[in-house]
């Protein structure tokens, strides 16, 4: 048995796909009529098996995966094998990590930067953390201005399975270290207030309330001399600093008037 393709990589998106063809053959030529059965390590074949045709044909389509690697895809049939490998290319920008080592992600952009800390066994899978810094709300369908205060910047992080699927469950807590331009917070205000807040599908966190998480130890602070907010977040989503502006308080002094 042998197994084809047209090509050996497809883009690490979710959605590329190509045909994987088996052929199988005995001394006397081709073998019809004979299951075999399709699988990968990374990535889906489509149908999972099939029977081979008059010229001992038979074929799958293998789906690439989010994450960048190697798919190893076998066709089994009775007591012969076959394998072919096809590379999944990373095309987002997103990085896959290896969940058992302790792991340090980078991002820069002209509104800031982020450092992102994984701890070994934050996930229990492979994933691919996307990372992303931009100007306006992802998202989100409100700025954080409207309710919070003035927002830096936005940005997005987001931790996919091999599968696409979004991971909401962290076994421990990562740090961000958000560094920003002291020149773009507002003048009047005060780094000290810089507060990260969070999306959470309706709504922008209140800053005020609690940090971006309820979990034990998870806190935020702001180290004005280095233009750095520091956090740690049991979640990914979308999240802005934002100046929180301080409410002014009036403070009623009673009057004495003395009489002679």
């Amino acid at each position: 048995m042998e197994l084809t393709t047209a090509v050996t990589s497809l883009p690490a998106d979710g959605t590329s796909s190509i045909l994987i063809t088996a052929t199988l053959t005995d001394g006397s030529g081709p073998v019809s009529g004979e299951q075999v059965a399709f699988t990968t390590n990374l990535g889906t074949v489509a149908p999972a098996g099939g029977t081979t045709d008059a010229n001992g044909v038979v074929t799958t389509t293998l789906t690439s995966a989010f994450i960048a690697g190697n798919a190893t895809i076998q066709a089994v049939s009775g007591q012969i094998t076959d394998t072919l490998a096809v590379q999944f290319v990373d095309v987002s920008g997103a990085t896959t990590i290896d969940v058992t080592q302790d792991t340090v992600i980078t991002v820069s952009a002209d509104q800031g930067t982020l450092r992102i800390a994984i701890p070994a066994g934050t996930f229990s899978e492979t994933v691919a953390i996307e990372a992303g810094i931009t100007s306006v709300p992802i998202e989100a369908t409100e700025s954080p201005s409207q309710t919070v205060g003035p927002a830096l910047f936005f940005f997005e992080l987001n931790a996919r399975t091999a599968t696409g699927m979004l991971v909401s469950n962290f076994a421990q807590l990562v740090t961000v270290t958000v560094g920003y331009n002291e020149d773009a917070v507002p003048a009047g205000l005060a780094e000290e207030d810089l507060r990260i807040v969070y999306w959470d599908g309706a709504t922008w966190s209140d800053p005020t309330a609690y940090p971006p998480c309820i979990v034990a130890g998870c806190t935020q602070s702001v180290d004005a001399e280095a233009n750095e907010i520091t956090l740690l977040m049991d979640h990914f989503t979308e999240f802005a600093p934002v100046v929180v502006q301080q409410q002014d308080t009036r403070i009623y002094l009673p009057l004495v008037r003395r009489t002679n």
